[in-house]
């Protein structure tokens, strides 16, 4: 084997193919602004997670939290009213008077409770006619046709006429009137303490809930099973 000469030069490493897109000024230039927007979008995004974690902290210890919805801030605007159990999920109080909500809720509710007892009764209890022998799912239809929805309609009118008058004037402060508070109370229930008016005023208003409640579900009931009392299948 032929031996190599000890003077002979080495071979050089192979050079690296040359870049398709060499890095020209212009090219460093919008490197640098790429690299200089990715660290600014980074640090805003940690800078805004760290703030909000911070606000929300705050707000949790500066604002009581809500007792029926614990994550969410209480709504100071009905704290003091009868009821509150702190459920305001949509904010509706810090929008509307929660005097005129107050006052609509009691509305709805004194309603719905004589709209349960008024349909129970009606399946055991009728007037005498014929025209009264219906069920109360087809008594609207009835009372429609023979006219006494223009009677009722008539009637509600006037009362709500004569309550818009009060809750106007407790609306623009003229009378220091609580909501739903119209002074009928001809059995005289109301205690005379003031711990017995507030017991008495939550009583009104967890049954009035209870009652809208129930009244949907006797409806729907009725409607659906085509049976009375109970309204099940």
């Amino acid at each position: 084997e032929e031996a190599r000469p000890a003077h002979a030069t080495p071979t050089p490493p192979p050079r690296p193919a040359p870049s398709r897109h060499p890095l020209t000024p212009a090219r460093a230039m919008i490197r640098a602004l790429v690299l200089a927007l990715s660290a600014a979008v980074a640090t805003a995004f940690v800078g805004g997670s760290a703030g909000r974690a911070s606000s929300a902290m705050r707000l949790s210890m500066e604002t009581p939290m809500s007792e029926s919805v614990p994550f969410l801030p209480k709504p100071m605007a009905v704290a003091d009213m009868p009821g509150d159990q702190g459920f305001d999920p949509m904010g509706i109080s810090d929008v509307i008077d929660p005097k005129w909500l107050r006052e609509a809720e009691l509305k709805h509710g004194r309603i719905a409770m004589l709209a349960v007892v008024g349909w129970v009764t009606s399946e055991f209890v009728q007037l005498p006619g014929d025209i009264h022998k219906v069920n109360p799912v087809a008594a609207h239809d009835a009372a429609v046709a023979w006219g006494g929805m223009q009677q009722i309609l008539i009637w509600v009118s006037i009362v709500e006429m004569i309550s818009t008058i009060a809750v106007t004037q407790m609306m623009s402060g003229a009378t220091p009137r609580e909501p739903g508070d119209f002074g009928f109370d001809p059995l005289k229930l109301m205690p005379k303490t003031a711990e017995g008016q507030e017991m008495m005023r939550m009583k009104e208003l967890k049954n009035g809930r209870l009652a809208m409640l129930a009244f949907s579900g006797i409806a729907t009931g009725a409607v659906l099973s085509g049976k009375g009392f109970p309204y099940t299948y």
